[in-house]
């Protein structure tokens, strides 16, 4: 643990959904709370009514907007400059494809920034990913119109894969979505369809965890790439069907 800390996992309930009294009991006991909205991999927001539930415990509350350019939930980095309790985290690596270059901020209070600038290390961000947030910054339109593009796309491919039948997505307000994966109350696993997929070249995360063994992850694509996934999870539906 760094410097003494203890970290205590809080798990999704039934349907990833947010534990409130737990995340609650949890946040009353620590000195902060770590939670991304859209949630990874579920693709779920957080809930206004459990950050203020949160706000109120006393602990800081740190929010991973990571994925918050793809969403409908309104952000909450507005709101943090005037909340001594709440700190936004936000990236340029998935909104403004800045991945390689690891830029990233926050936005807090400013007492909070204080405390920070006080601890942080002394390197800053490169001249070249300085160079290109800035640039970034002064074109925002045409980074969310393609944000916008890849939310539909995510619709798009949602219920094309949910029409297999076989294919259940979970509703996601991220660039991915979770998919369980089964028909007739009989699960498929989620290794075997990624295994189908990449044979395919198309390569999926598979989560090695008890809750995922029958879930597989998906990014969106451009729409081209986005109708290979959609085929080829016909086919894989057709050779079980067949198998």
């Amino acid at each position: 643990a760094l410097h003494g800390g203890e970290v205590v996992d809080v798990p999704l309930l039934e349907g990833w959904a947010f534990d409130y009294e737990g995340l609650e009991a949890a946040a009353r006991e620590s000195k902060a709370v770590f939670i991304p909205s859209p949630n990874n991999p579920t693709g779920n927001t957080l809930p206004v009514a459990l950050v203020e539930r949160l706000l109120g415990t006393g602990a800081l509350v740190v929010v991973d907007e990571a994925y918050i350019e793809f969403s409908r939930t309104p952000s909450l980095a507005r709101r943090a400059p005037s909340e001594p309790g709440l700190v936004v985290l936000r990236t340029l690596s998935k909104w403004g494809g800045l991945a390689g270059l690891r830029f990233g901020y926050g936005v807090m209070h400013p007492q909070v920034a204080d405390l920070l600038m006080r601890t942080k290390q002394p390197y800053n961000i490169n001249v070249a990913a300085e160079a290109a947030a800035l640039a970034s910054f002064e074109d925002t339109a045409i980074l969310d119109e393609h944000a916008r593009t890849l939310a539909a796309e995510r619709e798009r491919i949602s219920a094309a894969l949910a029409g297999l039948g076989w294919v259940h997505p979970y509703a996601s307000e991220a660039v991915f979505v979770l998919l369980r994966l089964g028909h007739e109350g009989q699960r498929v696993e989620g290794k075997t369809v990624r295994d189908g997929l990449r044979r395919r070249g198309i390569f999926p995360r598979f989560f090695d965890t008890p809750r995922l063994h029958d879930h597989i992850r998906i990014s969106i694509g451009t729409p081209e790439q986005n109708d290979r996934v959609i085929a080829a999870f016909r086919e894989i539906g057709e050779e079980q069907t067949r198998g």
